[in-house]
């Protein structure tokens, strides 16, 4: 499996490292400089000393909304710099506010709302969502913001949102995918989620679970409306050259010719 590495935590239980995933020239992300997290209002005095002093992430990323990371505060070492980098609020979701667009989403939402258990009314309103986040300007200048500041400051850094699924789970593709993994190892990575909390993505909550059909429809969208992968980067102000000096600092050779895990 082509997949970041679980970190053993007590407290946290999806939170893994970037490390060790192959990209498509054969080059390897190093240990311990991109890890990927659900929220750390639970971390434990034991982790967080694994985490800030064992680990060293110096750096976190909140991708909640200003609400959730006040309800529920992420527990920081004093020297870590700590970012609220919301990226769907209320007002940016739902952007294109169209005739067709708003009588679609009311039509959803009551059949969510209608108690029958309509997994199908639930998978299409993740699927919006997804949509959203690669469309709207909002959400593309936070990722941008995100996207910009790891590759040119020193790391480790940390990134999340609630359980480290959704707004967690496009941002790491986006680092992946400047990374130049493959597409399908980091559809396989998104996945991962459904194995760490143990969903059935076809059975589970479609709220809940993370489901190759959302993640395909945010590459699609946007590759639709920025015209490929690399325009959206350089709608984030991340140059090629940007991308390059990143890769340099966080790649290294495989000495492996095969994968382990």
């Amino acid at each position: 499996m082509n997949v970041s590495k679980v970190i053993r935590l007590d407290s946290i239980q999806n939170i893994r490292d970037l490390g060790g995933i192959v990209n498509k020239d054969g080059y390897v992300i190093k240990d311990n400089l991109l890890i990927r997290s659900s929220e750390l209002s639970h971390l434990s005095r034991r982790d967080m000393k694994k985490l800030y002093k064992q680990i060293g992430v110096q750096t976190v990323f909140d991708f909640r909304s200003e609400y959730e990371a006040h309800r529920a505060k992420d527990k920081l070492d004093k020297d870590t710099k700590y970012f609220l980098n919301e990226i769907a609020t209320d007002d940016a979701f739902g952007v294109r506010r169209d005739e067709d667009t708003r009588r679609q989403l009311q039509e959803l939402m009551a059949r969510i709302r209608s108690g029958n258990n309509d997994m199908e009314a639930s998978r299409e309103y993740m699927s919006f969502f997804y949509r959203n986040i690669a469309y709207s300007g909002f959400s593309v200048a936070q990722y941008g913001r995100f996207l910009y500041y790891i590759m040119t400051h020193d790391v480790p850094v940390l990134w999340h949102c609630s359980l480290g699924k959704d707004r967690c789970g496009i941002g790491t593709a986006l680092v992946l995918e400047a990374l130049g993994v493959d597409r399908e190892s980091i559809i396989e990575d998104y996945l991962y989620t459904n194995e760490i909390y143990d969903l059935d993505p076809d059975v589970d909550n479609p709220f809940e679970v993370a489901h190759r059909s959302y993640i395909e429809t945010y590459f699609e969208e946007a590759e639709k409306t920025h015209g490929s992968m690399a325009n959206l980067f350089e709608k984030m102000w991340i140059s090629k050259d940007v991308i390059d000096k990143f890769k340099e600092r966080v790649l290294q050779q495989n000495i492996y010719q095969n994968l382990k895990r």
